[in-house]
């Protein structure tokens, strides 16, 4: 089951790209969603932008910037594995420490390669998010799904294009469509659990993280009359230009 104020239907769809601002940010927002996806038999990957060298947690403090990418790669490849989803890491530092357009450019060959009909990222839109992987991520993915069908456009930028249908901002303050995850939240904290190095196994922190994934998923199964559901905010391609009107939805 699933809810918005118009009709959507994942299952009519394939091919799903989801794209993550960094390490864990993917199975925080979008986690459960990917689990129920995979298990149908969609084609799902995950795609990592940044190496979250930054993101040090309670990693010891004499660990070097190297080690901390390939730690942080390694959690990301085992939680990946728990929701039966495939995962790609681009090499742009943690931190905003790159142009956008290099970032664009990359998720858009990756979107050559893998042809996604569904985009997933951060919502840049959110007044409160200020971090800069996260409203870069989310940016460039907009551009992309409004200009990935458009041959002639990506072509200017050496790029083929995807026939992109539909983008879901996930961490959204103004979510317009709720999927049903029941039956798929235990994989979804599997692996959140594989981040140890931000969620330590019995850390405040991690009780913390698994509370706050827990009561909104329930507040957005109510909604819909599910156990648990994970919100978006939802775009198809008809309302990612020149509709003002989608605002409303």
């Amino acid at each position: 089951m699933s809810s918005t104020l118009f009709r959507i239907r994942l299952e009519d769809y394939d091919r799903f790209l989801m794209v993550g601002p960094h390490p864990d940010d993917l199975e925080l927002g979008c986690g459960a969603a990917a689990a129920r996806l995979a298990a149908q038999g969609k084609q799902v990957l995950f795609l990592v932008c940044t190496d979250g060298r930054y993101g040090r947690g309670h990693l010891p403090k004499d660990l070097t910037a190297e080690q901390t990418i390939a730690l942080r790669q390694e959690e990301a490849r085992r939680a990946a594995a728990c929701l039966g989803v495939p995962v790609r890491f681009l090499d742009f530092s943690d931190g905003g420490f790159y142009e956008p357009r290099d970032l664009f450019l990359a998720i858009g060959k990756v979107m050559d390669a893998f042809q996604p009909q569904v985009l997933f990222v951060t919502d840049p839109q959110v007044r409160s998010e200020l971090h800069p992987d996260h409203l870069n991520a989310g940016r460039c993915v907009s551009r992309l799904a409004v200009q990935a069908r458009n041959e002639g456009v990506m072509a200017q930028y050496g790029l083929q294009g995807a026939p992109v249908r539909l983008l879901l901002y996930y961490a959204s303050s103004a979510a317009n469509f709720r999927y049903d995850v029941s039956g798929y939240t235990g994989r979804q904290r599997a692996a959140l659990g594989a981040y140890q190095s931000q969620f330590p196994s019995g850390s405040a922190r991690q009780k913390q993280v698994f509370r706050y994934v827990r009561v909104r998923q329930k507040l957005n199964g109510l909604a819909i009359g599910a156990a648990a559901a994970e919100d978006f905010r939802a775009l198809t391609v008809d309302m990612m230009h020149g509709l003002p009107e989608a605002d409303l939805f």
